[in-house]
C-alpha cells in the first residue's frame, strides 16, 4: 500500500479528502517555532483547524484543553508522544502520526540516532552562551535549510530541557504501539534502516531527508 494509502486507512485523511470538523495537534521539532509548523500545517491540510506547539514539557497540557482526532509528532515532538504511552497506545481517537521519530537520539545507543551525546553536551553549552548562533549551526546540521535565526523560537529554558530529554530520556521498543510513522533515507540525523527495526510500521520515504515539509509532501 502506498503512503497515501496507508494515511487514509488509519484516518490521515489527504487534504482533498478532508470531510467534517477535524482538528490536529502537532508538536514540532527543536528549535523550531510553532508558526513554522503551523505555516506547513495549513499548506497542506487548509481544510482542517489546526494547534500547532513547540516540544517543551507542558506539550501534554494541550490534551486537556480540547477535543483533537489527530496527534502529529515531528522528530523531538515525536519522541515526546513516544514518551507518552497513554497518548500513542490508546486505541480510541486520537489517532496518532509521527515523522522523524527516534527511541533515543544519541548514537551511542545504537539504534538510529547520529548524533553523539558530546556533541548534544557541546550544544548545551553553545546554547547557553551563544543561543542563536548555536541555533544557526543545528539548523545546518539538520539540513533544514533554513536561515539563521533572528531571535529565540521559544524561551532558552524550554530549549535547554530539550536537549537535556534527549541526552536522558529512551522509549522501550516493546512500548511502542504500531503507529503510523514516517522517516526519510537520507536524513542526516537519523539512520532510517536501523530505526524502522526498532519503531514497528515505520515507512522509510526515498529520497527524503529530516525537513518536515519534504516528509509531509511526499505522503499528501
Amino acid at each position: 500500500m502506498s503512503a497515501i494509502g496507508h494515511l487514509q486507512s488509519k484516518g490521515a485523511i489527504a487534504p482533498t479528502k478532508v470531510k467534517g470538523s477535524q482538528r490536529w495537534l502537532w508538536i514540532g521539532g527543536w528549535g523550531l517555532p510553532p508558526t513554522y509548523t503551523e505555516t506547513l500545517a495549513r499548506r497542506y491540510f487548509p481544510k482542517i483547524e489546526h494547534c500547532c506547539l513547540a516540544p517543551t514539557s507542558n506539550w501534554s497540557k494541550a490534551l486537556g484543553k480540547g477535543t483533537f482526532s489527530h496527534i502529529i509528532g515531528y522528530s523531538l515532538g515525536a519522541f515526546l508522544v513516544l514518551l507518552q504511552e497513554e497518548v500513542h497506545r490508546t486505541e480510541d481517537d486520537p489517532s496518532v502520526i509521527l515523522f522523524a521519530p527516534f527511541i533515543d537520539f544519541k548514537r551511542e545507543a545504537e539504534v538510529g540516532g547520529r548524533i553523539a551525546a558530546a556533541r548534544l553536551n557541546i550544544l548545551h553549552r553553545h546554547l547557553i552562551r551563544r543561543p542563536l548562533a548555536a541555533l544557526s549551526d543545528f539548523y545546518a546540521a539538520a539540513g533544514l535549510g533554513l536561515p539563521s535565526p533572528k531571535e529565540l523560537p521559544y524561551p532558552l529554558e524550554d530549549l535547554l530541557w530539550g536537549i537535556e530529554i534527549l541526552l536522558q530520556k529512551t522509549v522501550a521498543p516493546e512500548t511502542i504501539a504500531p503507529t503510523l510513522s514516517f522517516i526519510g533515507d537520507r536524513d542526516p540525523l537519523l539512520d532510517a534502516t536501523v530505526m524502522s527495526g526498532a519503531i514497528p510500521n515505520l515507512n522509510v520515504l526515498s529520497r527524503v531527508d529530516h525537513r518536515l515539509e519534504r516528509l509531509i509532501s511526499r505522503v499528501c
